[in-house]
Protein backbone atom coordinates (compact mmCIF):
# COMPACT_ATOMS: atom_id res chain seq x y z
CA UNK A 1 0.00 0.00 0.00
CA UNK A 2 3.00 2.47 0.69
CA UNK A 3 4.17 1.70 -3.19
CA UNK A 4 0.28 1.91 -4.70
CA UNK A 5 -1.23 4.53 -2.16
CA UNK A 6 -4.28 4.75 -4.83
CA UNK A 7 -4.65 1.62 -6.66
CA UNK A 8 -8.68 0.73 -5.64
CA UNK A 9 -7.89 -3.30 -5.91
CA UNK A 10 -5.12 -3.47 -3.00
CA UNK A 11 -7.00 -0.92 -1.09
CA UNK A 12 -10.14 -3.18 -1.52
CA UNK A 13 -8.21 -5.87 -0.35
CA UNK A 14 -7.00 -4.39 2.59
CA UNK A 15 -10.68 -3.11 3.69
CA UNK A 16 -11.86 -6.82 3.30
CA UNK A 17 -9.11 -8.24 5.70
CA UNK A 18 -9.91 -5.29 8.11
CA UNK A 19 -13.64 -6.20 7.84
CA UNK A 20 -12.89 -9.79 8.63
CA UNK A 21 -10.13 -9.66 10.92
CA UNK A 22 -10.70 -6.39 12.86
CA UNK A 23 -12.53 -5.46 15.62
CA UNK A 24 -14.52 -2.58 13.78
CA UNK A 25 -18.20 -3.66 12.74
CA UNK A 26 -20.14 -3.04 9.81
CA UNK A 27 -18.18 -1.58 6.80
CA UNK A 28 -16.00 0.80 8.85
CA UNK A 29 -12.65 -0.14 6.20
CA UNK A 30 -14.84 0.71 3.52
CA UNK A 31 -16.44 3.86 4.34
CA UNK A 32 -12.85 5.17 4.99
CA UNK A 33 -11.85 4.35 1.78
CA UNK A 34 -14.94 6.04 0.11
CA UNK A 35 -14.47 9.29 2.16
CA UNK A 36 -10.92 10.02 1.82
CA UNK A 37 -10.61 8.72 -2.16
CA UNK A 38 -10.05 12.06 -4.33
CA UNK A 39 -12.98 12.88 -6.69
CA UNK A 40 -10.02 14.03 -9.29
CA UNK A 41 -8.50 10.15 -9.33
CA UNK A 42 -10.79 7.24 -11.33
CA UNK A 43 -11.88 4.28 -9.07
CA UNK A 44 -14.53 5.88 -6.61
CA UNK A 45 -17.43 3.85 -8.60
CA UNK A 46 -15.53 0.66 -7.80
CA UNK A 47 -14.76 1.45 -4.46
CA UNK A 48 -18.40 1.92 -4.45
CA UNK A 49 -19.34 -1.71 -6.41
CA UNK A 50 -16.68 -3.52 -4.43
CA UNK A 51 -18.76 -1.85 -1.04
CA UNK A 52 -22.18 -3.29 -2.13
CA UNK A 53 -21.43 -6.40 -2.88
CA UNK A 54 -19.34 -7.22 0.11
CA UNK A 55 -22.38 -5.90 2.21
CA UNK A 56 -24.73 -8.00 -0.52
CA UNK A 57 -23.05 -10.88 0.65
CA UNK A 58 -24.23 -11.30 4.37
CA UNK A 59 -25.91 -8.23 5.42
CA UNK A 60 -28.93 -7.17 2.72
CA UNK A 61 -30.27 -4.50 4.89
CA UNK A 62 -26.75 -2.63 5.07
CA UNK A 63 -26.76 -3.35 1.34
CA UNK A 64 -29.55 -1.57 0.65
CA UNK A 65 -28.54 1.51 2.62
CA UNK A 66 -25.48 1.54 0.81
CA UNK A 67 -27.05 1.67 -2.65
CA UNK A 68 -29.73 3.94 -1.61
CA UNK A 69 -26.65 6.22 -0.26
CA UNK A 70 -24.86 5.87 -3.39
CA UNK A 71 -27.86 6.74 -5.67
CA UNK A 72 -28.33 9.74 -3.48
CA UNK A 73 -25.16 10.81 -4.16
CA UNK A 74 -24.45 9.55 -7.81
CA UNK A 75 -27.39 8.16 -9.05
CA UNK A 76 -30.09 10.41 -9.61
CA UNK A 77 -28.61 12.75 -12.75
CA UNK A 78 -26.49 9.87 -14.41
CA UNK A 79 -23.27 12.26 -13.80
CA UNK A 80 -20.36 10.04 -13.09
CA UNK A 81 -17.36 12.10 -10.48
CA UNK A 82 -14.35 11.45 -12.58
CA UNK A 83 -12.41 14.38 -12.28
CA UNK A 84 -13.81 16.27 -15.21
CA UNK A 85 -16.94 16.81 -16.69
CA UNK A 86 -18.11 13.34 -18.16
CA UNK A 87 -21.07 13.09 -20.43
CA UNK A 88 -24.21 11.39 -18.28
CA UNK A 89 -24.65 8.09 -19.53
CA UNK A 90 -28.73 7.93 -19.05
CA UNK A 91 -30.46 4.75 -18.81
CA UNK A 92 -34.29 4.54 -19.20
CA UNK A 93 -37.23 1.99 -19.88
CA UNK A 94 -37.78 3.95 -22.78
CA UNK A 95 -34.88 2.84 -24.85
CA UNK A 96 -35.61 -0.87 -25.95
CA UNK A 97 -34.10 -4.24 -24.79
CA UNK A 98 -32.21 -6.05 -26.83
CA UNK A 99 -31.83 -9.51 -26.41
CA UNK A 100 -28.78 -10.39 -24.26
CA UNK A 101 -27.10 -12.70 -26.96
CA UNK A 102 -27.57 -9.75 -29.38
CA UNK A 103 -25.98 -7.14 -27.21
CA UNK A 104 -22.93 -9.65 -26.49
CA UNK A 105 -22.41 -10.14 -30.21
CA UNK A 106 -22.75 -5.71 -30.54
CA UNK A 107 -19.10 -5.26 -27.98
CA UNK A 108 -15.93 -3.20 -28.31
CA UNK A 109 -17.85 -0.15 -28.90
CA UNK A 110 -16.25 0.93 -25.39
CA UNK A 111 -12.74 1.55 -25.87
CA UNK A 112 -12.67 4.69 -24.82
CA UNK A 113 -15.25 4.51 -21.25
CA UNK A 114 -13.64 4.57 -18.40
CA UNK A 115 -13.70 2.06 -15.60
CA UNK A 116 -15.63 4.33 -13.46
CA UNK A 117 -18.62 4.90 -16.30
CA UNK A 118 -19.03 0.96 -16.11
CA UNK A 119 -19.17 0.80 -12.58
CA UNK A 120 -21.37 3.29 -12.40
CA UNK A 121 -23.36 1.33 -14.81
CA UNK A 122 -23.34 -1.88 -12.19
CA UNK A 123 -23.71 0.13 -9.05
CA UNK A 124 -27.27 1.37 -10.85
CA UNK A 125 -28.40 -2.25 -11.75
CA UNK A 126 -27.76 -3.36 -8.16
CA UNK A 127 -29.48 -0.51 -6.96
CA UNK A 128 -32.47 -1.55 -9.47
CA UNK A 129 -32.27 -4.86 -8.35
CA UNK A 130 -32.81 -4.41 -4.59
CA UNK A 131 -35.61 -2.30 -5.88
CA UNK A 132 -37.22 -4.89 -7.55
CA UNK A 133 -36.81 -3.37 -10.67
CA UNK A 134 -35.13 -5.80 -12.92
CA UNK A 135 -36.00 -4.71 -16.29
CA UNK A 136 -34.57 -0.80 -15.74
CA UNK A 137 -31.54 -3.47 -14.18
CA UNK A 138 -31.13 -5.93 -16.52
CA UNK A 139 -30.89 -2.72 -19.34
CA UNK A 140 -27.91 -1.25 -17.27
CA UNK A 141 -25.86 -4.73 -16.99
CA UNK A 142 -26.67 -4.65 -20.91
CA UNK A 143 -24.97 -1.31 -21.55
CA UNK A 144 -22.13 -2.16 -18.88
CA UNK A 145 -21.20 -5.74 -20.23
CA UNK A 146 -21.14 -3.78 -24.39
CA UNK A 147 -18.80 -1.40 -22.90
CA UNK A 148 -16.64 -3.12 -20.48
CA UNK A 149 -13.26 -4.35 -21.31
CA UNK A 150 -10.27 -5.46 -19.64
CA UNK A 151 -10.97 -6.90 -16.05
CA UNK A 152 -14.11 -4.88 -16.00
CA UNK A 153 -15.22 -7.44 -18.63
CA UNK A 154 -14.52 -10.31 -16.16
CA UNK A 155 -16.56 -8.73 -13.53
CA UNK A 156 -19.42 -7.51 -15.73
CA UNK A 157 -20.05 -11.23 -17.52
CA UNK A 158 -20.67 -12.86 -14.14
CA UNK A 159 -22.84 -9.68 -12.93
CA UNK A 160 -24.36 -9.97 -16.12
CA UNK A 161 -25.05 -14.14 -15.99
CA UNK A 162 -26.15 -13.72 -12.24
CA UNK A 163 -28.76 -10.93 -12.70
CA UNK A 164 -30.56 -12.96 -15.73
CA UNK A 165 -30.61 -15.79 -13.38
CA UNK A 166 -32.69 -13.82 -10.71
CA UNK A 167 -35.62 -13.29 -12.88
CA UNK A 168 -38.34 -15.71 -11.96
CA UNK A 169 -41.11 -17.42 -14.67
CA UNK A 170 -43.49 -19.77 -14.02
CA UNK A 171 -42.29 -21.80 -16.62
CA UNK A 172 -40.72 -25.32 -16.14
CA UNK A 173 -36.98 -25.65 -14.71
CA UNK A 174 -35.82 -27.19 -17.88
CA UNK A 175 -37.07 -24.60 -19.40
CA UNK A 176 -35.37 -22.23 -17.49
CA UNK A 177 -32.24 -24.17 -17.79
CA UNK A 178 -32.58 -24.25 -21.26
CA UNK A 179 -32.34 -20.13 -21.22
CA UNK A 180 -29.23 -20.34 -18.66
CA UNK A 181 -27.21 -22.37 -21.40
CA UNK A 182 -28.89 -20.42 -24.19
CA UNK A 183 -27.30 -17.19 -22.12
CA UNK A 184 -24.09 -18.73 -21.82
CA UNK A 185 -23.79 -20.24 -25.49
CA UNK A 186 -24.42 -16.85 -26.58
CA UNK A 187 -21.17 -15.34 -24.49
CA UNK A 188 -19.07 -18.03 -26.53
CA UNK A 189 -19.48 -15.48 -29.77
CA UNK A 190 -17.25 -12.97 -28.16
CA UNK A 191 -13.78 -13.34 -28.32
CA UNK A 192 -13.05 -11.53 -24.96
CA UNK A 193 -14.21 -14.86 -23.41
CA UNK A 194 -11.66 -17.31 -25.45
CA UNK A 195 -8.73 -15.74 -24.21
CA UNK A 196 -5.74 -18.12 -25.42
CA UNK A 197 -2.73 -18.67 -22.77
CA UNK A 198 0.38 -16.89 -23.55
CA UNK A 199 3.17 -19.74 -22.83
CA UNK A 200 6.70 -19.44 -21.74
CA UNK A 201 7.69 -22.36 -23.91
CA UNK A 202 5.98 -20.57 -26.59
CA UNK A 203 7.66 -17.28 -26.25
CA UNK A 204 10.52 -18.13 -29.45
CA UNK A 205 7.25 -18.05 -31.80
CA UNK A 206 7.51 -14.34 -31.32
CA UNK A 207 10.93 -14.27 -33.18
CA UNK A 208 9.40 -16.56 -36.48
CA UNK A 209 8.35 -14.07 -38.74
CA UNK A 210 7.37 -16.34 -41.57
CA UNK A 211 3.59 -17.45 -41.35
CA UNK A 212 3.82 -20.25 -42.88
CA UNK A 213 6.33 -21.32 -40.77
CA UNK A 214 4.83 -20.44 -37.59
CA UNK A 215 1.69 -22.62 -39.03
CA UNK A 216 4.07 -25.75 -39.61
CA UNK A 217 5.13 -25.26 -35.60
CA UNK A 218 1.50 -24.96 -34.46
CA UNK A 219 0.31 -27.70 -36.33
CA UNK A 220 4.11 -30.17 -35.26
CA UNK A 221 3.43 -29.19 -31.29
CA UNK A 222 -0.12 -28.23 -31.21
CA UNK A 223 -2.02 -25.33 -30.88
CA UNK A 224 -2.60 -23.77 -27.08
CA UNK A 225 -5.56 -24.45 -25.67
CA UNK A 226 -7.81 -21.46 -24.87
CA UNK A 227 -8.31 -20.57 -21.42
CA UNK A 228 -12.07 -21.87 -20.12
CA UNK A 229 -11.84 -20.35 -16.91
CA UNK A 230 -14.05 -17.36 -18.01
CA UNK A 231 -16.75 -19.18 -19.14
CA UNK A 232 -16.32 -21.23 -16.00
CA UNK A 233 -16.21 -18.92 -13.99
CA UNK A 234 -20.24 -17.82 -15.29
CA UNK A 235 -21.46 -21.52 -14.96
CA UNK A 236 -20.00 -21.33 -11.18
CA UNK A 237 -22.01 -18.25 -10.86
CA UNK A 238 -25.26 -19.96 -12.17
CA UNK A 239 -24.84 -22.74 -10.50
CA UNK A 240 -22.18 -23.13 -8.07
CA UNK A 241 -18.86 -24.83 -7.73
CA UNK A 242 -20.47 -28.02 -9.92
CA UNK A 243 -20.95 -25.93 -12.72
CA UNK A 244 -24.10 -28.00 -13.38
CA UNK A 245 -27.69 -27.94 -12.23
CA UNK A 246 -28.84 -30.37 -10.33
CA UNK A 247 -31.35 -32.22 -11.56
CA UNK A 248 -32.19 -31.57 -15.11
CA UNK A 249 -35.41 -33.90 -17.03
CA UNK A 250 -34.17 -34.35 -20.25
CA UNK A 251 -30.67 -34.90 -20.77
CA UNK A 252 -30.31 -34.20 -24.80
CA UNK A 253 -30.06 -30.26 -23.35
CA UNK A 254 -27.19 -30.86 -21.36
CA UNK A 255 -25.67 -32.72 -23.92
CA UNK A 256 -26.31 -29.88 -26.67
CA UNK A 257 -24.92 -27.27 -24.40
CA UNK A 258 -22.01 -29.54 -23.29
CA UNK A 259 -21.24 -30.04 -27.00
CA UNK A 260 -21.70 -26.35 -28.21
CA UNK A 261 -19.22 -25.35 -25.14
CA UNK A 262 -16.67 -28.17 -26.22
CA UNK A 263 -16.72 -27.34 -29.61
CA UNK A 264 -15.23 -23.75 -28.87
CA UNK A 265 -13.30 -25.15 -25.43
CA UNK A 266 -12.53 -28.62 -26.63
CA UNK A 267 -10.17 -28.69 -23.66
CA UNK A 268 -12.42 -27.60 -20.68
CA UNK A 269 -11.45 -30.45 -18.59
CA UNK A 270 -13.02 -28.85 -15.44
CA UNK A 271 -16.52 -28.98 -17.37
CA UNK A 272 -15.62 -32.35 -18.50
CA UNK A 273 -15.28 -33.21 -15.31
CA UNK A 274 -18.45 -31.98 -14.15
CA UNK A 275 -20.38 -34.04 -16.67
CA UNK A 276 -19.09 -36.94 -15.75
CA UNK A 277 -19.57 -36.73 -11.69
CA UNK A 278 -23.50 -35.70 -12.73
CA UNK A 279 -23.88 -38.86 -15.24
CA UNK A 280 -21.98 -40.68 -12.31
CA UNK A 281 -24.96 -39.45 -10.18
CA UNK A 282 -27.98 -39.12 -12.93
CA UNK A 283 -27.56 -41.97 -15.70
CA UNK A 284 -26.95 -45.29 -13.30
CA UNK A 285 -29.33 -47.36 -15.52
CA UNK A 286 -28.18 -50.68 -17.79
CA UNK A 287 -30.78 -49.41 -20.42
CA UNK A 288 -29.44 -47.85 -23.86
CA UNK A 289 -29.59 -44.54 -22.92
CA UNK A 290 -27.90 -44.30 -19.79
CA UNK A 291 -24.85 -46.39 -21.19
CA UNK A 292 -24.78 -44.23 -24.39
CA UNK A 293 -25.02 -40.99 -22.28
CA UNK A 294 -22.00 -42.62 -20.34
CA UNK A 295 -19.90 -43.26 -23.12
CA UNK A 296 -20.56 -39.86 -24.35
CA UNK A 297 -19.47 -38.34 -21.23
CA UNK A 298 -16.25 -40.59 -20.79
CA UNK A 299 -15.35 -39.49 -24.75
CA UNK A 300 -15.82 -36.08 -23.69
CA UNK A 301 -13.76 -36.05 -20.53
CA UNK A 302 -10.50 -38.21 -22.13
CA UNK A 303 -10.85 -35.53 -25.12
CA UNK A 304 -10.83 -32.58 -22.84
CA UNK A 305 -7.79 -33.94 -20.82
CA UNK A 306 -5.66 -34.95 -23.89
CA UNK A 307 -6.18 -31.60 -25.86
CA UNK A 308 -5.08 -29.15 -22.95
CA UNK A 309 -2.00 -27.22 -24.14
CA UNK A 310 -0.49 -26.85 -21.31
CA UNK A 311 -1.04 -30.49 -20.09
CA UNK A 312 -3.79 -30.79 -17.09
CA UNK A 313 -2.75 -31.42 -13.53
CA UNK A 314 -1.34 -34.56 -11.96
CA UNK A 315 -4.96 -34.09 -9.87
CA UNK A 316 -7.26 -33.76 -12.99
CA UNK A 317 -5.79 -37.11 -14.47
CA UNK A 318 -6.22 -38.83 -10.98
CA UNK A 319 -9.58 -37.52 -10.82
CA UNK A 320 -10.35 -38.44 -14.73
CA UNK A 321 -9.51 -41.88 -13.97
CA UNK A 322 -11.90 -42.32 -11.12
CA UNK A 323 -14.58 -41.10 -13.07
CA UNK A 324 -13.64 -43.31 -15.73
CA UNK A 325 -13.92 -46.34 -14.02
CA UNK A 326 -17.61 -45.61 -12.97
CA UNK A 327 -18.34 -44.75 -16.57
CA UNK A 328 -16.53 -47.27 -18.80
CA UNK A 329 -15.01 -50.38 -18.94
CA UNK A 330 -11.48 -51.33 -17.67
CA UNK A 331 -9.91 -51.62 -20.78
CA UNK A 332 -10.39 -47.63 -21.59
CA UNK A 333 -9.40 -46.59 -18.74
CA UNK A 334 -6.10 -48.68 -18.72
CA UNK A 335 -5.16 -47.03 -21.96
CA UNK A 336 -5.91 -43.01 -19.90
CA UNK A 337 -3.84 -44.74 -17.23
CA UNK A 338 -0.93 -45.20 -19.66
CA UNK A 339 -1.68 -42.07 -21.09
CA UNK A 340 -1.48 -40.48 -17.48
CA UNK A 341 1.89 -42.23 -16.67
CA UNK A 342 3.58 -40.91 -19.74
CA UNK A 343 2.57 -37.40 -19.43
CA UNK A 344 3.76 -37.73 -15.27
CA UNK A 345 6.04 -41.07 -15.55
CA UNK A 346 7.23 -40.25 -11.83
CA UNK A 347 3.84 -39.59 -10.11
CA UNK A 348 3.85 -42.50 -7.22
CA UNK A 349 -0.19 -41.36 -7.07
CA UNK A 350 -0.31 -42.22 -10.80
CA UNK A 351 1.23 -45.25 -10.67
CA UNK A 352 -0.24 -46.60 -7.30
CA UNK A 353 -3.93 -46.01 -8.68
CA UNK A 354 -2.84 -47.46 -11.98
CA UNK A 355 -1.79 -50.52 -9.59
CA UNK A 356 -5.07 -50.27 -7.62
CA UNK A 357 -7.27 -50.22 -10.65
CA UNK A 358 -5.70 -53.21 -12.38
CA UNK A 359 -5.67 -55.32 -9.10
CA UNK A 360 -9.73 -54.55 -8.94
CA UNK A 361 -10.25 -55.42 -12.76
CA UNK A 362 -8.41 -58.40 -12.49
CA UNK A 363 -5.35 -57.45 -14.61
CA UNK A 364 -1.87 -58.44 -14.54
CA UNK A 365 -0.15 -56.08 -12.60
CA UNK A 366 3.46 -57.14 -12.76
CA UNK A 367 4.18 -55.47 -16.06
CA UNK A 368 2.91 -52.06 -14.07
CA UNK A 369 4.80 -52.39 -10.94
CA UNK A 370 8.03 -52.89 -13.25
CA UNK A 371 7.63 -50.16 -15.40
CA UNK A 372 7.13 -48.01 -12.56
CA UNK A 373 10.12 -49.54 -10.64
CA UNK A 374 12.12 -48.54 -13.86
CA UNK A 375 10.97 -44.74 -12.81
CA UNK A 376 12.38 -45.37 -9.35
CA UNK A 377 8.83 -46.07 -8.25
CA UNK A 378 8.38 -49.00 -5.55
CA UNK A 379 4.75 -50.35 -5.79
CA UNK A 380 3.56 -53.96 -4.08
CA UNK A 381 1.61 -55.98 -6.33
CA UNK A 382 0.18 -58.23 -3.45
CA UNK A 383 -3.02 -58.29 -3.83
CA UNK A 384 -5.19 -56.35 -1.27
Amino acid sequence: MEEYPMCPHILVFSARLHRKYGSCPGLKGFDELLLGWPKEVQGIQYLWNQCAEHALADNIELAEKLLTRWFEEYGKDGDIQSGGATRPMEISNEESVRSSVSSIQEVGSGTSTSEDQIFWLLNLSLYRTIENNLQEAKVAMDKALKLAHGESYEHCIKEHAAIHTLEKTSSSTDVQTQATFSLISGYLVDQRNLPVRDLLSRRFMKNVKKHRLKRLIDETIGPTSANPALINSVLEVCYGPSLLPETIGEVKYLVDFVESVMEVLPANYRLALAVGKFMVKHCTGDDSISMGTRFWASSILINAIFRAVPVAPESVWLEGASLLEKLQAAETVKRFYQQATSVYPFSFKLWHSYLNSCKASGSSTESIAEAARQRGIELSVTPP
